[in-house]
C-alpha cells in the first residue's frame, strides 16, 4: 500500500456514486489496511521514560522534560534535547546529561522522533 493507494481509497470513499462494488470494496479494503496500520503506530509509539526507571542505554540526543532545583516537586518542567554521555562509550566516571544549564536535571526522556521525509 502506498500513498496512491490511500488517494484512490479517499478519492472513491469520497463520491462512492462515482465507484463501481469492486473500486468501493477495494477502497474499504484500503482504509481498513491504512487504519490498522495507524493504530500499530499508535501502540509503538514512543514514551517518555523516568530517569527514576532507567537511563538510555546508549549516548546519543534524547527528548528530555527538565525541571530545576526550584521546582524540584515537578510543578514546572519544559521539554528540550540534551546529549546522554553513556560510560561505556566514552572514558568517564558516571554516565551523565548534558547541554543542561546549571541547576536543571532531567527527569524523563525518550528517543527523538524521525526527521520529516520530503514530500515528491
Amino acid at each position: 500500500m502506498d500513498i496512491k493507494d490511500i488517494n484512490f481509497a479517499i478519492e472513491i470513499l469520497s463520491h462512492p456514486q462515482e465507484g463501481d462494488a469492486s473500486d468501493i470494496k477495494e477502497a474499504f479494503q484500503i482504509a481498513i489496511e491504512s487504519l490498522k496500520a495507524y493504530k500499530e503506530a499508535l501502540n509503538q509509539e514512543p514514551k517518555r521514560v523516568p530517569v527514576s526507571d532507567r537511563l538510555p542505554d546508549n549516548s546519543g540526543e534524547y527528548l528530555v522534560s527538565v525541571t530545576d532545583d526550584i521546582y524540584e516537586n515537578g510543578d514546572y518542567q519544559y521539554v528540550g534535547v540534551a546529549w546522554f554521555s553513556h560510560i561505556i562509550d566514552h572514558a568517564i566516571v558516571r554516565s551523565e546529561w548534558h547541554r543542561l544549564e546549571m541547576g536543571e536535571k532531567v527527569v524523563a526522556w525518550m528517543p527523538l522522533p524521525e526527521p520529516c521525509k520530503s514530500r515528491k
